[in-house]
């Protein structure tokens, strides 16, 4: 890479990529001469949450306008890594999370919260003890105030039209397939915000009706 790096301009971006049972190499591209490390198998968005962590450290005084800025978001995920990934990418949009393991972990959760803690729910699907339609039902029957307006998209990897229409039926707003992609999840956030009239910040349109 340090040929690379004197070939080629300041612009490139260079990764170290391996199994994660190699912590050598890992640290061999813990250097200023590199952008970071990624770990086989690659996915997209671990690939596109380094790039942004790699743009965000060479340009630490940069900024540009999210319209997640500011959100909290209630994140359902039993996967450590799939959560840590989400959390990454939403961070960087200047969003907020906060992880549960499972749907009746997540659905205490949300009794307990106050009305205008979280904005949106991001429901994986399957997972242990509740899955994510019976957490929806649960969510969308409870009588809270805010139980029919907050809005749940779906995260699974069964992406075929069934699962998007099951995930409906159960009262989630959206679907999202996995392994997310932050662009699509950016543009279905895109669908359900408006700007707040002079305030010029982004809210969910369920919350304004």
């Amino acid at each position: 890479w340090q040929k690379l790096r004197r070939m080629c301009s300041e612009e490139l971006l260079i990764f170290g990529v391996d199994y994660p049972s190699n912590d050598k190499a890992e640290a061999a591209f813990d250097s200023d001469d590199t952008d970071g490390f990624l770990r086989r198998p690659v996915f997209y968005s671990d690939l596109e949450a380094a790039i942004e962590k790699a743009h965000a450290k060479r340009n630490p005084d940069g900024t540009h306008e999210s319209i997640l800025q500011g959100l909290h978001f209630l994140c359902a995920e039993d996967n450590k890594l799939n959560a840590e990934i989400l959390q990454t990418l939403l961070s960087m949009k200047g969003a907020s999370c906060t992880f549960y393991a499972d749907g009746k972990a997540l659905v205490d959760a949300f009794e307990t919260v106050q009305p205008d803690e979280y904005d949106a729910i991001l429901m994986d699907v399957q997972m242990p003890r509740m899955d994510g339609y019976a957490a929806t039902e649960k969510i969308r029957q409870s009588k809270r105030e805010d139980a029919t307006k907050v809005i749940i998209i779906a995260m699974t990897a069964n992406a075929f039209r069934e699962d998007r229409e099951e995930s409906l039926a159960c009262g989630m707003d959206d679907h999202i397939a996995k392994p997310i992609n932050f662009e699509c999840l950016f543009e279905k956030m895109k669908e359900h915000l408006i700007r707040d009239g002079e305030d010029e910040f982004w809210v969910f349109k369920s919350f304004t009706k």
